[in-house]
């Protein structure tokens, strides 16, 4: 059977669907039969019947899973895919034909209702009939995965080069928790140069910082594009991105006390260090820990930011000042990052604490 990004189109489809809330009926391949002989109609429910060429975004399916029908009512998003309630008086013509297709047993369920809509072409569903459509129905499954919240460099650096990477290694074995640790191998991998204040060790560092940044996007992408979010893994792609960041204040720290000879930078590395721990611990304790694993364990800080304080803190989680360390490194300053964050990670610790005391619902 035809896989599309690790997975067959038949799985991919019963599993999304199934994750939307739909109750789906699939006819195997583009003109498959449609067989109803074990379904057990129940005034009220949500019927699909889709074939398992058809690839859908679960954006799109969630946001159809709120739609509002009449039972007398059909839609159809694409020939071979339609969506209708199931009333108590719906009548049931043509469901025991056999050697019906999708688009045919469509065509015949929107005869015997009083009414049937055709919406435009959504390009959020593909039918894969050729290369051509395979491709787009990868494209459309890659884009959705971009979050609505992501950052700027996020959204259009980032982003861009580690669905690049999914796309090319979803197929290859490797697991969403194996990619955590090699993001998070590769974060680590770039502390010691920050041990030096050559420019080029420095700048070496920070583009070992942002290639784990960026690989750590490949995670949470592999895991969503083959249903495999867990918990664990979350809290290991988490604490992993917290380990590494504390590995790089350290470092510079290091690097710093060595190069003029004192003990004080030891200091601002364990204020940065510990600063950014405790955010993360608050983070963990108040949106995470007693979460449940369908979809990504962490978003935002709060659930809908509003004021500016809000926002401020969930854009200051996000991780554009890579870029910023990455500048300074080119001055061999990648110390006065240290200062920054020294004064800013303990800030940011307190002002999550007061967000989390205050009487608002956090992120869940």
């Amino acid at each position: 059977m035809e896989r599309l990004l690790g997975m067959s189109l038949k799985d991919r489809l019963i599993r999304s669907a199934t994750r939307a809330g739909w109750n789906v009926v699939v006819a195997e391949g583009g003109g498959g039969e449609v067989s109803l002989e074990e379904f057990a109609p129940r005034g009220g429910d949500r019927l699909v019947i889709c074939a398992t060429n058809v690839v859908m975004t679960p954006r799109f399916q969630k946001t159809v899973a709120g739609g509002t029908w009449r039972p007398d009512e059909v839609i159809r998003f694409r020939p071979s895919c339609g969506i209708f309630d199931v009333g108590e008086e719906f009548r049931w013509i043509g469901l025991g034909d056999a050697g019906a297709d999708a688009e045919t047993f469509l065509e015949r369920l929107s005869e015997d209702v009083a009414r049937t809509e055709s919406p435009p072409q959504n390009r959020n569903v593909v039918e894969v009939e050729g290369e051509d459509d395979r491709e787009r129905a990868e494209e459309i499954l890659l884009r959705d995965l971009i979050k609505d919240n992501e950052g700027f460099m996020s959204r259009h650096f980032e982003r861009k080069i580690s669905l690049f990477v999914t796309r090319r290694i979803v197929d290859s074995g490797i697991t969403p928790n194996g990619m955590s640790l090699i993001s998070i191998g590769v974060g680590l991998l770039g502390a010691p140069f920050f041990l030096s204040v050559r420019p080029t060790k420095q700048v070496t560092g920070s583009l070992l910082f942002l290639a784990h940044s960026i690989l750590d996007g490949c995670d949470g992408e592999l895991a969503r594009l083959t249903f495999q979010e867990s918990k664990g893994g979350g809290e290991l792609d988490f604490w992993g991105d917290n380990l590494v960041h504390s590995a790089i204040f350290s470092a510079i720290s290091i690097g710093w006390a060595r190069t003029i000879d004192r003990r004080w930078p030891l200091l601002l590395g364990a204020v940065a260090t510990l600063g950014g721990l405790v955010s993360a611990g608050v983070v963990y304790v108040s949106t995470m820990r007693n979460k449940n694993t369908d979809g990504p364990l962490f978003r935002n800080i709060v659930e809908k930011p509003d004021t500016r304080m809000e926002k401020a803190m969930d854009a200051l989680a996000r991780r554009d000042f890579i870029y910023l360390l990455l500048l300074l490194s080119l001055r061999g300053r990648a110390h006065w990052f240290l200062v920054a964050a020294a004064l800013g990670a303990p800030l940011y610790a307190l002002a999550l604490l007061r967000l989390t005391l205050a009487p608002r619902p956090l992120a869940s």
